[in-house]
């Protein structure tokens, strides 16, 4: 019964996470919007929200009792014990680091994309105001992390540690990673991260994109267990979603032709540290979770 509960949860939960993204993409850009359109800021800032609103009407509708802190609960809260905050500290710089290391790691390969003149001149920056970018990116998330709030209380704090009850961390983070990368592939199909008009357009986009989205699930989800807390994870995506490294300062792309003007190309070389990190906090997990089980044995 138990088995069959836990189905129906998990169900109820993707249908109305998914439904209103997939049917309200379809239907604004199926109207002849394009991405560009400002409508779509709205349809993607709204479309975070809702794994947070399909948690509630999964209580609802299937009786199950939400929790906001403690055992099994969606982790709202913030806590300071046991070097936390050193975690916390990660939650919030992770992202910008991994992004200033993909953004200088292109520029090696494309050095005459290098231009520290133009950049700074059109975006009306004094060059030693560069050095703040950092900063900046985490102001910036905390005015958008009310949206990495939505998807993370929906993701990792609902079906995460569903997943992982039924199935052990690393298949959970497999399949959820996929469950989130699939979420974004209405917006992916019509520009998101990858614009149009690129080689295997869509399937190469979906691929990479949900190839990043499993190893993100991975990071995200230990900074949740290190932390206790999904609203550290909320930030870490918000700071992913907007941080602007300093690299991306000196980079003038209008020197690119060929491979290296392809969208996924750009994307998985600027990108690649966060796989990489998130490889190793996958592993982590692993180890973490045949830590706790040898200590219950």
């Amino acid at each position: 019964m138990n088995k069959k509960k836990d189905l129906t949860v998990m169900l109820v939960f993707l249908f109305f996470a998914f439904a209103p993204l997939w049917i309200a993409a379809f239907a604004y850009y199926g109207s002849g919007h394009v991405y560009e359109d400002s409508g779509t800021q709205l349809l993607c800032s709204a479309a975070m929200l809702c794994p947070t609103v399909s948690v509630f009407i999964t209580g609802a509708i299937c009786k199950e009792k939400i929790d906001f802190v403690g055992e099994n609960s969606l982790k709202l809260g913030i806590y300071f014990k046991d070097k936390k905050w050193i975690w916390m500290l990660v939650a919030i710089f992770l992202p910008w680091v991994y992004k200033e290391l993909g953004g200088w790691l292109f520029l090696a390969f494309n050095p005459e994309c290098f231009d520290a003149v133009s950049f700074s001149q059109e975006l009306g920056m004094d060059a030693s105001l560069i050095a703040v970018m950092p900063l900046y990116s985490v102001v910036n998330a905390v005015v958008f992390s009310i949206g990495g709030l939505g998807e993370e209380i929906g993701w990792r704090g609902f079906m995460m540690p569903r997943l992982e009850k039924k199935m052990g961390i690393g298949p959970a983070i497999l399949v959820g990673g996929i469950i989130w990368g699939v979420w974004h592939y209405p917006i992916n199909y019509y520009g998101h991260n990858f614009g149009t008009g690129y080689w295997g357009e869509p399937w190469l986009g979906f691929l990479i994109f949900t190839i990043f989205t499993i190893t993100d699930n991975a990071l995200l989800t230990l900074v949740v267990k290190k932390t206790n807390s999904v609203l550290l994870a909320a930030f870490m995506h918000a700071v992913g979603n907007g941080a602007i490294g300093i690299s991306a300062m000196f980079l003038n792309p209008q020197n690119l032709t060929g491979f290296w003007a392809e969208s996924t190309v750009q994307f998985v070389i600027m990108m690649g540290p966060s796989l990489v990190f998130g490889i190793i906090a996958y592993i982590w997990l692993i180890k973490l979770e045949k830590k706790e089980r040898v200590a219950e044995s």
